[in-house]
């Protein structure tokens, strides 16, 4: 539509008494189009008299118009800074909206746009709002940083009064505005940094100390020289250990990962390391982790990881869920060093983030393999202690424990591959001979290292002969156990889950609908209704199957004691040099 059909358009609606109405359709189909002609339209009406577009928004009635409210206000914005009209006229309007809907409204770039113009309104500005602080103070900062281009030595002598103030809120105003200032007077770049850190010995309140923090941060890279000047006010900020001091230090890393220096980006992920993270810290730094492993700091990365986990035990490394799909998807190398580094550490807390990742993938084998390099200069012992290890976290993941310790075998001496064999054969293929037994076949028909073939078919012929004993076993009828007894074993266990099902917590849906449990049947009924009117239309539709299945190990319930206990040795054994030491 013409510019010229939108002028009378919005004279008539305001004539109607439907501005506002008429605004939010004309923004509407503008919001593809570039430039936007709007707020030029209701600039160019107000400047012509035609209507007060002041007057007219201090009246706007919050309550009715509080759905199209964001437009209406982003409007207004845009036009201030091209209408003819006095700084006081538009904050006593920001006021009143203010005052009305509770909270001040954000206009902040169009009183600061309006403001850059002329010297005047910044000063006149900021005396209308010393005067009248109560929903105005939000808005200092753009008024202030507004003169930055005009006189920027006025704007820090306003800052450093406001500083001095009691009122928290005023003196985070005045930090935020330092961070926005642009210096280029060597004087006024001393002031500043003197201001702020002499700000952050002293400043007590939490708000005031996040807005100083962003201040420190904005300063720093508006004035790169200034970083080694403003570093101990930094990390004296986040040695208060904050919680959203430590968010905004953990948004930084992730958002200006190229801008801030080496040394305030690890003073910043040192902090993080050190604290108990909340959910918007845990976001960034869990991008944070793939910026530092794309810009090949994997050592770094992998010593934050581990420094967060070991701090925080609420925290899995499934949080970090960006990092692991990463590292699973597109870095396989760096998540084998990681999970050989964590197991050889024998920890066990990393050792469960181990699980973790790997209960983490669903229907999927990873293939994985240790880490040649972590590996590389082992002893025979040490890889002994790993494969134990692996055998010991993993044990419910048998085609992974077959695949890292086949690893190890390629690199092993005579005597330490049939210590790894005795460790494949028992307990992982005799507690798995389903699952593992078939990846074994296929595996055979597709391996190319003959070393490894013997090993699959040495594995096959000990499962055989062992099956073979049970076999006999199974013959001896002294040996068996009665129907009668298997029967009543079977029909307590239903009777225990059922218990455990009936005592467990309930579904939130249970709660909102009546439950009906379907007995017998192929089908679902249900009823259609085409109309209110109608009687519902009576309609079947087949239901479908499905199953899901999963091998329980064998010997927790042959010998679930000695299993158990056995692999418990393992999770928890040390290496001997390091009982020794």
């Amino acid at each position: 539509m013409e510019k010229d059909n939108y002028r009378e358009e919005l004279i008539q609606a305001y004539k109607s008494k439907s501005l506002w109405n008429k605004i939010t359709q004309i923004y509407l189909d503008e919001i593809r189009s570039d430039p936007k002609n709007l707020p030029t339209i209701l600039a160019e009406i107000h400047n012509e008299k035609l209507f007060d577009l002041n007057e007219l928004y201090k009246h706007l009635d919050i309550e009715n118009n509080e759905r199209d409210l964001f437009i209406l206000f982003n409007v207004y914005s845009l036009a201030l800074p091209m209408m003819s009209c006095s700084i006081e006229d538009i904050l006593i309007t920001t006021e009143k909206l203010s005052k009305e809907k509770k909270s001040p409204i954000d206009i902040h770039d169009g009183i600061y746009n309006f403001c850059r113009h002329d010297f005047l309104h910044a000063q006149q500005g900021l005396y209308y709002i010393k005067e009248n602080p109560e929903n105005l103070i939000s808005y200092i900062s753009s008024v202030i940083s507004s003169a930055n281009s005009h006189d920027p030595t006025w704007c820090l002598s306003q800052t450093k009064q406001l500083i001095s103030s009691s009122d928290h809120s005023i003196r985070s105003q005045a930090y935020w505005t330092i961070g926005r200032l642009q210096l280029t007077n060597e004087c006024d770049i001393i002031l500043a940094k003197s201001l702020l850190n002499s700000s952050s010995e002293n400043e007590g309140n939490n708000i005031a100390n996040i807005n100083l923090f962003r201040a420190l941060i904005n300063f720093g890279k508006n004035h790169s020289q200034s970083w080694p000047d403003i570093k101990n006010s930094i990390s004296h900020i986040l040695d208060k250990n904050d919680d959203d001091i430590i968010t905004i230090a953990a948004q930084q890393c992730h958002w200006e990962f190229q801008k801030i220096p080496k040394d305030i980006f690890h003073l910043f992920l040192d902090a993080v390391k050190n604290s108990s993270l909340k959910s918007g810290a845990l976001d960034s730094i869990d991008l944070v982790f793939i910026d530092l492993i794309k810009n090949n700091e994997h050592d770094f990365a992998i010593t934050l990881l581990e420094g967060i986990l070991e701090k925080n035990d609420n925290i899995k490394i499934t949080k970090f869920d960006s990092f692991v799909h990463y590292l699973i998807k597109e870095n396989n190398n760096i998540f084998c060093r990681l999970i050989t580094k964590w197991l050889l550490s024998g920890n066990n807390r990393l050792c469960r983030s181990v699980l973790d990742l790997f209960n983490n993938i669903h229907d999927e084998i990873l293939e994985s393999h240790v880490d040649k390099e972590s590996c590389a200069g082992l002893s025979e012992n040490i890889k002994l202690y790993l494969a134990r290890k692996i055998i010991g976290w993993l044990i419910t993941r048998p085609i992974d424990v077959f695949t890292l310790i086949s690893s190890i075998y390629l690199t092993s001496s005579n005597q330490l591959k049939n210590k790894l064999e005795d460790l494949l054969f028992d307990p992982l293929l005799i507690n798995y001979p389903s699952d593992l037994g078939e990846y074994l076949e296929i595996r055979k028909e597709k391996e190319g290292d003959n070393s490894l073939i013997s090993l699959i078919h040495n594995l096959e012929i000990r499962m055989k002969n062992y099956v073979s004993g049970f076999d006999q076993a199974y013959s001896i009828k002294e040996l068996k156990t009665p129907d009668t007894n298997r029967h009543l074993y079977w029909k307590m266990s239903d009777r225990v889950m059922q218990k455990a099902k009936e005592n467990g917590p309930k579904s939130i849906f249970e709660d909102m609908f009546n439950t009906i449990h379907l007995l017998y049947g192929n089908s679902s009924i249900y009823y259609m209704y085409s109309s209110p009117d109608e009687k519902p239309h009576r309609a079947e539709a087949p239901m479908h199957t499905f199953s899901y299945s999963s091998e329980m190990p064998n010997m927790d319930i042959i010998d679930p004691f000695n299993f158990n206990y056995r692999l418990l040795r393992f999770r928890i054994e040390r290496i001997e040099d390091e009982i020794n030491n």
